[in-house]
């Protein structure tokens, strides 16, 4: 004899609130950042750093985030993740809806260390040399003064 709670019928199961996550395929091979059609600004910002081709996860991420679709990606210390987030978020900024290019603040990037976000900034002014896009790493456990 079984004992517990019976199972509940089928009819009155709830489904997950998130829907499961599906894995892409993807080409880890270097293309070139012209590859992606990227926006001009953009792309001159990208050579500036003197990035020939992409890494693995930029190849891996960058085609999804551009379309719009949510990406999840897990790769080891420098290997490219920064850029693989700030360049379709930039590039959504330089060629989006122009109704939306207000002087309002577009994006939020939250970082666990001090040091990842002056990176973080660092490779945003790197990239949107040539735009009129502007940036500022905000930071705890320092004067506010250095920050300004």
């Amino acid at each position: 004899m079984r004992r517990g709670r019976p199972a509940a019928p089928a009819s009155s199961r709830q489904e997950p609130l998130v829907p499961a996550y599906e894995e892409a395929i993807f080409d880890p091979a270097p293309v070139t950042f012209d590859h992606f059609k990227l926006d001009l600004r953009l792309l001159s910002g990208i050579k500036d750093l003197g990035w020939p081709e992409t890494r693995p996860v930029q190849s891996g991420v960058i085609p999804y985030a551009v379309a719009g679709r949510d990406v999840i990606a897990c790769a080891e210390t420098g290997t490219g993740k920064t850029a693989a987030f700030l360049i379709p978020i930039l590039q959504r900024f330089l060629t989006g809806d122009p109704a939306a290019r207000t002087a309002a603040t577009r994006a939020l990037i939250l970082a666990p260390t001090r040091e990842l976000a002056v990176q973080i900034e660092d490779q945003v002014q790197g990239l949107t040399y040539h735009t009129t896009i502007s940036s500022i790493a905000v930071y705890g456990g320092v004067p506010m003064a250095v920050q300004e």
